[in-house]
Order: C-alpha cells, then sequence, then structure tokens
C-alpha cells in the first residue's frame, strides 16, 4: 500500500494490516517539523506505533519500552548493544493545524538495523523510549 493511502487510512481511523498483523490505529499525531516537513506518529493504543514520513516514504514500527535510556551522547548502550547516534529531530504536535507541543527526539540506530528513538515532550517533560525496525510500503496491507 502506497505511504499517502496508508496515511489517509490512519487519519480516518481504520485498520491495516502492518507486517502481517492487524494495526487497529487508535491516534495519529501529526508533528511538523523545524525542517516544515511533516511526519505522522500512529499510535494503537498499546505500546506499538509507527512513525512515518510521507516524503521521505520512511515506515518504522516501535514497541515502546519501560527502559530509561541516557539519549544526551553519541552512543546509548541498551539490553547489551550499542546503538549509534543517527538523527535528530525537532517538531511542533499539530492539533487541528495548530502548533502545540514540541516534541525533541534522538534516534540512534542498531547493530541489526533496529532503531532506538528517545523522544521527550518539552512540556510535560516525559520521555518516552521506544526500539522499532523500519518497514516498507509493501509491508502495509488493507485489512
Amino acid at each position: 500500500m502506497q505511504v499517502e493511502k496508508a496515511i489517509e487510512k490512519f487519519l480516518e481511523g481504520e485498520s491495516i494490516i502492518v507486517a502481517g498483523k492487524t494495526f487497529d490505529t487508535d491516534t495519529v499525531e501529526e508533528i511538523r517539523l523545524e525542517t516544515g516537513d511533516k511526519i505522522y506518529w500512529v499510535r494503537d493504543g498499546g505500546d506499538l506505533w509507527l512513525s512515518v514520513d510521507p516524503e521521505s516514504e520512511e515506515i518504522i514500527l516501535f514497541h515502546t519500552v519501560e527502559e530509561e535510556i541516557d539519549s544526551s551522547g553519541d552512543t546509548v548502550y541498551f539490553k547489551g548493544e550499542d546503538y549509534e547516534f543517527e538523527f535528530e529531530g525537532i517538531g511542533r504536535i499539530l492539533d487541528d493545524g495548530e502548533e502545540t507541543d514540541e516534541i525533541i527526539f534522538r534516534d540512534f540506530s542498531g547493530p541489526d538495523g533496529e532503531v532506538l528513538r528517545a523522544a521527550e515532550n518539552t512540556v510535560s517533560n516525559e520521555i518516552e523510549t521506544s526500539i522499532g525496525t523500519k518497514i516498507t510500503d509493501e509491508d502495509l496491507q488493507e485489512a
């Protein structure tokens, strides 16, 4: 399924098949990055969520973890593995087109292609740590 079509389905609250499993859309956070690009964080109401970048068509399937990490350096040690800094993004959550909370997130790449993301909401100071894998639009199918 094309990324744009998947985003439409998410925004309508529809379920889709992600990597062979049903993904029930609970919430969709639209985030405008400092660069002006938009990304979407789509949550299932549990600990699974997707980060979808329609511009680059990058899709990452994340699983939220309880462990806190120190994401301030260039390397993060997580579950016995080193993760190397890859990307930092800053953006604002859009609510009906209005910018609200600011989000700062840092991505680290692992030895098996995993992505470790630490995301901080600067208003609430909540930090969410997630581990994920990149998937392709071929992993998205209609339910």
